[in-house]
């Protein structure tokens, strides 16, 4: 199974025609080695997911905003640590220093707009407008806690972000965004729309349930404002993502401006960095973002060390993070050898067949119950595999099941031990060799 086969199997339950699907695409050392839409775009008009289909990248946005934030400063427009009053003079005075580094990177004590409209009396989270959402984040008197102390996620910081981008640039948001990074990167399907009933007809639309219940159109009400809200293709992302991996936005340090994790008032260092999420995944770092309101969810992925880096868009209701580090998993298992060949199971009457193929172990399976082909799995470490997302997408395995083999006095795999919390000693003996 190749890398591609193995990332096609990982969303074959979306590849069908009367769904919502998505797109996925990788990027290795600046080259595109996957891109690929799944499933329908729009189920009503019987229009497939493409890798130009126009999509909503929700809080992913957050990462655009705070870039404009630091060309600023590379122009000698502002300070990251310049108080936010200075440029917002009619913010209540809270006591203490606020300053635009708090607020890029969650730090500033400010609470979330959209949730307080809920208290506020609104059905639902955003949806009202700009004046509307002024009111509320000036309407607070008091923070939650002093700035830099902690971090909480807040979507006000990157709403007054945007007014201080639009007072110094004399510009709209999505004009910004259009000028220095759209157009200088090429991605010319992009662009800004703060209502999502404001969206060009040609859209993704969302779609709530699933195959079993059925799936119905979800309208989303969203109003963003430097928190969300640009419109996106998969091959304009990508653009995205090579700015990053090569710096080609050509601004001294705004990558790593970026990407840096905060630290806290205390020292620690927090997992936010300015409008981008930081993690790890078998020991590599990463950096990405999600933006997701109920069916429409993505999230993208960069691995800086392997120069590798992922992104999945989906108009439906799943984890496209852990799908996105699945991808990604893809990449960082070392290659495996010396599994391939035949193994039986007396107890259950059943062969399994393991195949290698680019580094990827893929299994084979015939029982009496049932048969599945190519159902690839994910190496641990030493001897040791797990079904990945692909896997239990095609075959109910519970997440901790688990393949051990097992190597003979000559070093030689001899058997294999698999198992799940609830079933678990099952041997496999190896009956023939690849």
């Amino acid at each position: 199974m190749t890398t591609s086969q193995a990332i096609n199997a990982l969303f074959h339950n979306w590849d069908a025609s009367e769904a919502p699907g998505g797109a996925v695409a990788v990027l290795q050392k600046g080259k595109v080695i996957h891109r690929r839409g799944y499933g329908m775009a729009d189920i009503e008009m019987c229009i497939p997911w493409s890798v130009d289909s126009l999509y909503p990248i929700m809080s992913v946005s957050k990462q655009f905003t705070t870039a404009c934030v630091l060309m600023l400063e590379a122009r000698g427009k502002l300070n990251l640590d310049d108080d936010v009053h200075l440029y917002l003079p009619n913010l209540p005075d809270y006591g203490t220093a606020l300053t635009l580094r708090h607020l890029c990177t969650n730090t500033s004590g400010l609470r979330d707009y959209p949730a307080l409209g809920v208290f506020a009396g609104a059905r639902e989270e955003g949806g009202y407008g700009f004046e509307p959402a002024q009111r509320l984040i000036f309407g607070q008197t008091s923070l939650q806690f002093i700035p830099g102390e902690k971090y909480v996620y807040s979507n006000s910081n990157f709403f007054l972000l945007a007014m201080i981008i639009e007072k110094l640039t004399n510009m709209k948001l999505g004009e910004v965004y259009k000028e220095w990074i759209f157009d200088p990167l090429g991605m010319e399907h992009s662009l800004l729309v703060s209502y999502m009933k404001d969206a060009p007809v040609e859209t993704v639309k969302a779609y709530l349930g699933d195959a079993e219940s059925g799936f119905s159109h979800w309208q989303c009400p969203a109003y963003c404002h430097g928190d969300g809200g640009i419109l996106t293709t998969l091959n304009d992302l990508l653009f995205w993502e090579k700015a990053l991996d090569d710096d080609r936005l050509q601004i001294p340090g705004l990558v790593e401006k970026l990407e840096a994790p905060m630290r806290l008032n205390d020292g620690t260092s927090t997992e936010y960095a300015m409008g981008i999420e930081t993690g790890t995944q078998r020991g590599f770092e990463w950096r990405g973002h999600g933006g997701g309101w109920k069916a429409y969810k993505c999230f993208r992925l960069r691995l800086p060390a392997k120069r590798l880096s992922v992104i999945v868009f989906a108009n439906r209701q799943v984890d496209t993070e852990a799908l996105a580090l699945a991808v990604a998993d893809l990449f960082l298992t070392e290659p495996v050898h010396g599994y391939a060949g035949e193994y039986f199971c007396s107890e259950l009457e059943t062969t399994w067949r393991f195949h290698e193929d680019s580094g990827v172990l893929s299994l084979d399976c015939s029982g009496p119950l049932g048969t599945l082909m190519n159902v690839p799995l994910v190496h641990d470490k030493g001897d040791i595999f797990h079904p990945g997302e692909a896997a239990r997408a095609r075959w109910e395995l519970e997440p901790d099941a688990t393949f051990a083999f097992e190597r003979d006095d000559s070093g030689q795999v001899c058997a294999l031990v698999a198992g799940t919390e609830w079933a678990y000693g099952l041997r496999f003996e190896r009956v023939k060799f690849s």
